[in-house]
């Protein structure tokens, strides 16, 4: 039986029910906001994204896709669009809807990856970590971790209005954070992301023009 948890983002429940017959023990969100939340929230060991499910373009997943680069992530979408989306970053690709005994083999194999311990230096000591271990390789211009959560959540809402309170649970999770420590990152990532349209309507959120 499969111990690993797995965090499924999709609005259907047929990959949620393929999966859970195999034993693995699964988390679901929606959306990719619903997922950056649940992803600070557990221990994972490997996202799977359906973006034909999802109806994300591949623009749309490049700021999910960085944000959750500290682990595997397997996306399911259209074939044509498979090298594209392995540039972003995903570990692996696969047509959807999947097979299911591709599936699976696809999985085990991220997580047979996932188990190895890293290759030792001569001298004994692990090596440099250069995989997806290390987010801050993906964080752009130098920003925080917390600061690229807040960039990857406007980028993903773009166009629509983000509440403080909702913006605040996304980004730091169950931890208590004031609105003036929101105000701070806000005004730190507007310095950084100067061609970015950061726009703030006051008392209520801030949007991504």
């Amino acid at each position: 039986m499969a111990e690993e948890n797995i965090l499924l983002i999709d609005n259907t429940v047929e990959l949620a029910s393929l999966l859970k017959a195999d034993g693995y023990q699964i988390i679901r969100a929606k959306n990719g906001i619903e997922g950056l939340i649940k992803a600070s929230q557990s221990r994972l060991d490997l996202v799977i994204l359906n973006q034909a499910c999802l109806r994300l373009l591949p623009p749309e997943l490049a700021p999910l896709i960085a944000q959750l680069s500290y682990m595997p992530v397997l996306v399911l979408g259209h074939r044509h669009e498979s090298s594209e989306i392995l540039e972003m970053g995903a570990d692996s690709f696969i047509c959807s809807p999947p097979h299911p005994r591709e599936l699976k083999a696809k999985i085990n194999s991220i997580l047979r990856r996932k188990r190895k311990p890293p290759p030792e230096k001569p001298d004994g000591g692990n090596s440099k970590n250069t995989g997806r271990n290390m987010p801050n390789l993906k964080t752009p211009l130098g920003l925080t971790p917390t600061e690229n959560r807040i960039d990857a959540c406007l980028k993903l809402n773009q166009g629509h209005l983000i509440e403080y309170q909702s913006l605040i649970n996304t980004v730091w999770g169950k931890h208590t954070v004031s609105l003036d420590t929101l105000h701070y990152y806000m005004r730190r990532l507007k310095s950084k992301l100067s061609g970015s349209k950061i726009i703030q309507q006051r008392g209520v959120g801030y949007w991504l023009g």
